[in-house]
């Protein structure tokens, strides 16, 4: 009776054990835009988007919130088509407006499923040159202090105090799904470079596309 006691406390640790190293596993670190994970990260806490864009789910970290979506499964992989940018993607991918672009088995991932709804090839590129060059000739007229909010609120598309936004503009809360902090604006001139001055709600703020 003794042994079969010990045997039953031996196996009922183990399990104790095995239980907590499954649940208090820290989150593995990614450096990739695509991690390895699988499970569904949408409203996880976040500081990087592939935190949040893994093998079954694309997705971003907005607002230190993972906003994400399931992977559609495709046939032939490296063949391109036509998608439609998400909404709550918009700040993140891009100014193409609502018509993107997606590739079967995009560059990371392992299995056939399709990458990111991104901004098409070329309109990526062309736009990218055409900030640089706009960027190259603009920066040196600009006082510092909206030079200093272009670098820190382009980053993560939304501010943390009125610290990071320009002309003396404040960063109010917009009430999204999730809630976002955005920089006010009275015009265009009071928004980082590629941005717009948009209004929703009565409230004027910067934003790449405006809702």
């Amino acid at each position: 009776m003794k042994v079969l006691g010990w045997l039953v406390r031996f196996f009922g640790m183990m399990f104790l054990m095995s239980c907590c190293m499954y649940a208090c596993e820290p989150a593995e670190t990614c450096t990739d835009v695509i991690s390895d994970g699988v499970l569904e990260p949408d409203g996880s806490p976040c500081t990087k988007d592939c935190e949040c864009n893994n093998q079954g789910y694309e997705g971003y970290c907005i607002n230190e919130v993972c906003v994400s979506l399931k992977r559609e499964v495709c046939d032939s992989p490296g063949r391109k088509e036509t998608c439609d940018i998400q909404d709550k993607f918009a700040t993140k991918v891009g100014t193409c407006g609502k018509s993107g672009e997606r590739t079967c088995k995009d560059t990371g991932l392992t299995s056939n499923v399709w990458g990111n709804c991104t901004c098409p090839s070329s309109t990526t590129e062309g736009g990218s040159e055409s900030m640089q060059e706009s960027t190259q000739e603009t920066i040196p007229e600009k006082p510092p202090e909206l030079q200093r909010c272009t670098k820190r609120y382009v980053v993560g598309n939304h501010c943390a105090s009125d610290v990071d936004c320009c002309s003396g503009q404040t960063c109010l809360t917009l009430v999204d799904i999730p809630p976002r902090k955005v920089c006010s604006c009275k015009s265009e001139s009071d928004c980082p470079e590629g941005f717009k001055c948009c209004v929703k709600n009565e409230k004027l703020f910067c934003a790449r596309i405006c809702p």
